[in-house]
């Protein structure tokens, strides 16, 4: 491990040599994610003296990244109770890092799912077996599905309806993937 890792034990929580143990293995794991980490500082805090049914851990992380934000991770439990097991709490707070460092790299890789633009139309025709047909200004009329409705019923459709839509493409076809109805006739 290259990056330095600093783990501190709060509220009187009695450090554990295998616990921090299982922190250096996670953090072996965010290197794999990201090989150039600068630093990682984890504060665990939980129960202090003696372990009663009922407490929580919470894990707080600060990533330091070169050149970027640092990634700062919070694992409260407010109602998880998987974390009355500190070793629990541990790896749910790596896991949403190592999740946050693969985001940032997607991010920054250009990688990132974009979403077409909506696009604005009309109904000009419905098909009682379920389907029809929405004109685009300037365009050819394109397929719909009643399932690709997302705030009406088909049955309460009618034709000249303004609707905003997304498109996809099926074997080499525009349709819409989602109909959004914006005014009725």
């Amino acid at each position: 491990m290259t990056m330095q890792v600093d783990i501190a034990f709060d509220s009187g929580l009695e450090p554990s040599e295998f616990l921090r143990r299982r922190i250096e293995a996670e953090a072996r794991k965010l290197e794999r994610v990201h090989a150039r980490l600068m630093g990682l500082r984890v504060v665990v805090s939980g129960p202090s003296g003696r372990r009663r049914h009922g407490d929580l851990y919470s894990v707080h992380l600060r990533v330091l990244t070169p050149g970027d934000e640092d990634i700062i991770i919070g694992r409260n439990p407010d109602a998880d109770h998987a974390h009355e097991d500190p070793y629990v709490a541990v790896r749910d707070a790596f896991m949403a890092a190592r999740r946050k460092l693969r985001e940032r790299r997607l991010k920054r890789d250009g990688q990132v799912k974009t979403h077409a633009p909506a696009t604005a139309g009309r109904v000009v025709s419905l098909n009682p077996d379920g389907f029809g047909f929405i004109e685009i200004d300037g365009g050819p009329e394109v397929y719909f599905h009643r399932n690709a409705l997302t705030n009406e019923t088909f049955d309460r459709l009618r034709a000249g309806t303004v609707v905003r839509i997304s498109m996809s493409e099926t074997d080499g076809r525009s349709q819409a993937s989602t109909v959004h109805v914006l005014a009725s006739p």
